[in-house]
């Protein structure tokens, strides 16, 4: 991950968030795999990101979404209404990536006009100057040369900021499956496959114990 000046921070709130996350479905029949997916989404999306308020944001919504599944564990909040506000911010995540995505091309453009003024520079200025002065010279494409580096490093960064529709639209998925978890029709379901889980489960073992038994 970038350092940030509270990326420490950061990641200690996402741990936190993390944690509060796996203890709302302790010892509930869910398959732990659909929480390690939304976990690792939020966590690579934090690691990616050049953006300090791109990375605030990212563990925001992460806090978000425990709070919002906590409001329907505890009956505080229907399903239902849960998947409404989760739509809503969806649709807004989606506006934002809109946004975002304009705001890095126009940067991609201003670092790539950057860099075809420094090479400019280098070429008419700095190479001329190389047999009547050449400590300018050095001076001039030394500088320019600097400045041309961290454009690159800038344009780099930027093309890692792109965003896109599909990654947003599966974590909403998973994040639905979570609050959906809770809806009655489902726990009644995840009760019944746990009952049937136990029956099978004592079959098993009266049957090896029969299996076993000198009588």
């Amino acid at each position: 991950m970038p350092n940030f000046a509270n990326r420490l921070e950061l990641v200690q709130r996402l741990n936190t968030s993390d944690e509060q996350l796996v203890a709302l479905y302790q010892g509930l029949d869910i398959d732990a795999g659909l929480i390690d997916a939304v976990q690792n989404k939020y966590r690579q999306s934090l690691n990616k990101t050049y953006n300090p308020t791109t990375a605030v944001e990212i563990v925001t919504h992460h806090e978000a979404l425990v709070a919002l599944l906590v409001a329907v564990k505890n009956g505080l909040l229907l399903p239902e209404e849960a998947l409404a506000q989760l739509q809503e911010k969806t649709n807004s995540r989606e506006t934002d990536i809109i946004l975002h995505n304009i705001g890095t091309v126009f940067n991609i453009l201003c670092w790539g006009l950057i860099i075809l003024a420094s090479v400019s520079a280098i070429l008419s200025v700095g190479l001329p100057l190389m047999f009547s002065e050449p400590i300018s010279a050095a001076v001039v494409i030394t500088g320019v040369s600097l400045l041309l580096s961290l454009s690159f490093k800038h344009l780099k960064e930027s093309f890692n900021e792109f965003k896109s529709y599909s990654s947003i639209h599966d974590l909403a998925k998973k994040e639905a499956d979570l609050i959906s978890f809770f809806s009655p029709q489902t726990q009644t379901a995840a009760r019944a496959n746990a009952v049937t889980n136990n029956i099978q489960m004592q079959h098993e073992a009266s049957d090896a114990a029969e299996s076993i038994s000198p009588l």
